[in-house]
């Protein structure tokens, strides 16, 4: 029988490393010209997959069924250009052993995608300070990484980690989705995703200026 939590079927062919023995994946050098999120993803056009990559910078509940069943959405996802690697929460005040486990399932879900022939963007998970060490040992070096700045992190341990990122991990590029904080405006390695709310924003301000002008 398949255990259906550790899900050990898809270890197949993982190589795993760290202090944690957690499953690794390889860098990727690719830029996404648009994404979407996930919960999008099922009803996005057809014909326009091909150019697009699907991010999971929601709530976990609206993608915990990728869990479940990983084999059904591979077949929606390989329809796409690429993913950006599923990330489970990593909750600051959280248990080493809950961190551990989706960590766990974070590293198992982007090594299946990549061994069906998906793109997987990694996405370095932490939670606070003593997470850094066995957080990034697993992620590739010199490869295009991706962060979201809506998080549950306070602002100072985010900024902290994306540091250590840096500096450990010398990415390509980091592509940032959300507002980039004004520490890191003029940083050259950032590429800026727009987040639904900034849309919004932006969209709402167009508007306004619209209204004014025909007064």
């Amino acid at each position: 029988m398949r255990n259906q939590f550790l899900k050990y079927e898809l270890l197949d062919g993982a190589v795993c490393e760290g202090r944690y023995g957690l499953p690794v994946i390889p860098a990727v050098n690719e830029i996404p010209k648009k994404i979407i999120p996930f919960n999008q993803a099922m009803t996005f056009p057809v014909e326009e997959r091909k150019d697009v990559w699907v991010h999971f910078f929601i709530d976990d509940y609206q993608f915990e069924r990728i869990w479940n069943n990983p084999q059904r959405y591979a077949l929606l996802l390989e329809q796409f250009a690429g993913i950006i690697q599923p990330t489970f929460s990593f909750f600051v005040n959280a248990p080493l052993c809950t961190q551990l486990i989706n960590a766990y399932r974070n590293q198992l879900l982007a090594h299946y995608f990549t061994k069906c022939g998906i793109k997987v963007i990694p996405v370095p998970g932490f939670g606070d300070e003593s997470t850094f060490n066995w957080c990034f040992e697993i992620l590739p070096q010199n490869s295009v990484l991706a962060l979201s700045t809506i998080s549950n992190k306070d602002e100072k341990i985010w900024l902290e980690a994306y540091k250590e990122i840096k500096r450990r991990l010398t990415p390509t590029a980091i592509l940032i989705y959300g507002a980039v904080p004004k520490e890191l405006q003029d940083d050259k390695t950032i590429i800026h995703y727009a987040n639904f709310y900034e849309i919004l924003k932006e969209r709402n301000k167009k508007d306004d200026e619209r209204r004014k002008n025909t007064l």
